[in-house]
């Protein structure tokens, strides 16, 4: 499962998007320095929250 770490606000993730039209992946992580936010194929999750990642993502499968 792909995480991607934004070190500011800037949340444009040409990256992990790519990387997930590529390989088909069902969920991506991103952590930032603001709220978490479920969009479904991304979860956003504060970085003061990282050590929750797996809470986040009970009930999901990765691809």
């Amino acid at each position: 499962m792909p995480i991607e770490v934004q070190p500011s606000i800037n949340l444009r993730s040409k990256s992990l998007r790519s990387f997930r039209d590529r390989y088909d992946a069902e969920v991506c992580v991103r952590t930032y320095l603001t709220g978490f936010k479920d969009e479904g194929w991304l979860i956003n999750i504060p970085l003061y929250a990282i050590s929750r990642i797996a809470d986040a993502l009970k009930g999901r499968r990765p691809s």
